[in-house]
């Protein structure tokens, strides 16, 4: 499958930064921040690996239950995402990748090299975060400083990664905007910054 599409930014690798932008989605919509990335090996334009702050519409999760592959995503979720339901929103967590979410929405979570994450700590807001997210534009900041990795959702930290995974971690790398392959949708930025 296409990896989507992906709007790259052409200032470089960025390695410690702070990025704050808003993004609206459609209801299915599927998207997200991805950054620490590197250029995929063999297709044009896109990118692989990195961080992503997942940005997915209120009812992704239904459209997504119709794709293919579906029960292999659940599985790998169950297998490699500590506190992972069916029903939980991803905006707001971390996606490592190879090592899939390596923290969701409401997460502390610590990774030693090669083990899945290990939760560390909760920010009581996982429960909250359809009301966090409310409804129309969104506020994503981003804090990448060495190895550790926070990602704040309309002003409420809502998941903070501490990397140690010294073999699969980058600490640096490129930033990109996504929209993953699926059904039609409209994904907006702006107040990049």
């Amino acid at each position: 499958q296409a990896p989507g599409s992906f709007i790259i930014w052409s200032g470089g690798k960025l390695k410690n930064f702070e990025l704050k932008m808003e993004h609206r989605i459609t209801d299915a919509g599927d998207s997200g921040i991805y950054y620490r990335a590197d250029k995929h090996p063999t297709i044009q334009w896109a990118i692989s690996g990195g961080y992503q702050d997942p940005i997915e519409g209120p009812n992704w999760r239904v459209e997504a239950e119709k794709r293919p592959g579906a029960a292999e995503f659940d599985a790998a979720m169950e297998r490699s995402s500590p506190g992972w339901t069916k029903g939980k929103r991803f905006t707001g967590g971390n996606h490592g990748g190879k090592r899939q979410f390596i923290a969701l929405p409401g997460q502390l979570t610590q990774l030693v090299d090669g083990e899945i994450p290990r939760l560390i700590g909760s920010l009581d807001n996982s429960s909250k975060i359809t009301e966090i997210l409310g409804n129309g534009w969104v506020e994503n900041h981003i804090i990448a400083k060495g190895n550790v990795l926070i990602h704040i959702t309309n002003g409420h930290v809502t998941s903070v990664v501490l990397d140690n995974d010294d073999r699969n971690r980058p600490m640096e790398g490129l930033l990109a905007l996504h929209a993953h392959p699926g059904p039609p949708m409209k994904v907006e930025f702006r107040n990049i910054r």
